[in-house]
């Protein structure tokens, strides 16, 4: 066991959602990701605040379709997990100082300027693929609080600008605004499509 699975974690419940807030690194939140506590010491109450990281004000983040990690120094496991994707919050796109408070996971009462010590410790472990395979999710889960920002920048692109296509695979968020095929694909997803099937070759014809 490594040294993240030995921190204090409490699991709220079976679904446990899948965040990145930092440039690379996926995160399992201790339930799902609408019911993530502030870990501060809310003085009002002398216990641990009850507010919520996810503030619906702040439009912070939203789900985003992203490729499995391999699990390195597994022999063969890397292969198997080759070209398959998740479902996971992405909050990496927010300025820094907002990034900072997902973090620490304080809410935005108990971040910025706030003396509050933290009444227990942070709850994100490292994710892993493997040993947490069980919490991956296959498809888009319903928003927590609010409508996805992607889309909304999606229409808002149609809305003002030239026609813009966006890529037939489920889940893809590319697209293109030059005149495109029907059923047109971005060259990301033609590129997955085509590793897929050359591991599908491989376990269909093994050598």
């Amino acid at each position: 066991m490594d040294a993240f699975a030995l921190k204090h974690v409490v699991a709220t419940s079976r679904v446990r959602d899948v965040v990145r807030f930092t440039s690379t690194t996926l995160w399992l939140a201790p339930c799902e990701l609408k019911d993530v506590r502030c870990v501060a010491h809310a003085q009002t109450t002398g216990r641990r605040c009850k507010n919520t990281v996810l503030d619906p004000d702040c439009q912070e983040g939203g789900w985003q379709e992203v490729d499995i990690p391999a699990e390195l120094g597994r022999a063969g496991q890397a292969v198997l997990w080759e070209g398959h994707t998740m479902w996971a919050w992405i909050v990496t796109a927010l300025e820094f100082r907002a990034m900072q408070r997902w973090t620490k996971q304080r809410c935005t009462v108990h971040w910025d300027g706030s003396t509050a010590h933290n009444a227990v410790p942070d709850e994100w472990i490292h994710f892993h693929p493997i040993r947490h395979d069980s919490f991956i999710l296959r498809k888009r889960p319903a928003d927590p609080v609010y409508g996805d920002p992607t889309q909304k920048s999606l229409r808002a692109l149609t809305a003002l600008g030239p026609k813009h296509t966006r890529c037939a695979n489920a889940g893809c968020d590319n697209g293109s605004t030059a005149p495109v095929p029907e059923g047109w694909a971005c060259n990301r997803c033609k590129a997955r499509t085509r590793r897929r099937e050359a591991i599908h070759r491989k376990w269909q014809n093994p050598s």
